[in-house]
């Protein structure tokens, strides 16, 4: 329920933001069959609806909720004790710092939403999360390039590379071919029912 509604929150300013954060409340309150946890997500609730006092916020907000739900699919599948997983990290190859500068617009990037690295194999998963597929844009796909040309330069065969958006996963294939990039052999796109599947078969 609560993943529609940052779907469709796009477009929404922070009083809208906080109305339709007041319908979620209200339905969870009228459910019939109560649940254990539902005071606790209106709280919760609450919070998100005070933490956006302007519309700026709602869209940083948007983002950041979208990384925690996708951490929280990590979290579950489990990577192993010997992993170390980082968010919002910068990625060093053979002492290089991975950064990408568009040519079009002159932005750069030099981070991943969440890597993660097996140092007893060589082996690593990197992620760029988006609520939306229209969120990501050239330098995101230009920097995931770069990674990936990056690792297979030094021999690190064994890798992935993945593109997550809540929404639809067709959506986002969509916006890649928009954007004029083909998805390499270790890259793969991702929607959050994709993921909670292998999750529940893992």
């Amino acid at each position: 329920m609560f993943v529609h509604f940052l779907r469709d929150s796009y477009d929404y300013h922070a009083d809208k933001f906080h109305q339709r954060i007041q319908c979620y409340q209200e339905r969870v309150r009228r459910k019939r069959a109560k649940g254990v946890s539902d005071e606790v997500y209106v709280s919760l609730l609450a919070e998100l609806s005070a933490a956006c006092r302007f519309d700026s916020d709602v869209n940083d907000l948007r983002g950041m909720l979208a990384e925690q739900i996708f951490q929280a699919c990590i979290k579950k599948r489990g990577l192993g004790r010997d992993w170390k997983c980082s968010t919002g990290c910068s990625v060093w190859i053979d002492g290089r710092l991975v950064r990408y500068i568009s040519e079009p617009d002159g932005k750069s990037k030099m981070t991943v939403d969440l890597g993660a690295w097996c140092f007893n194999r060589q082996t690593g998963e990197f992620y760029e999360v988006k609520l939306s597929p229209y969120a990501f844009h050239v330098v995101d796909f230009g920097y995931l390039n770069m990674l990936h040309q990056s690792l297979e330069s030094v021999g690190v065969s064994e890798y992935k590379i993945g593109i997550f958006s809540l929404d639809d996963k067709r959506l986002l294939q969509e916006r890649i071919q928009q954007l004029g990039y083909e998805l390499l052999a270790k890259m793969q796109v991702l929607s959050l029912s994709d993921f909670l599947e292998d999750v529940q078969v893992g």
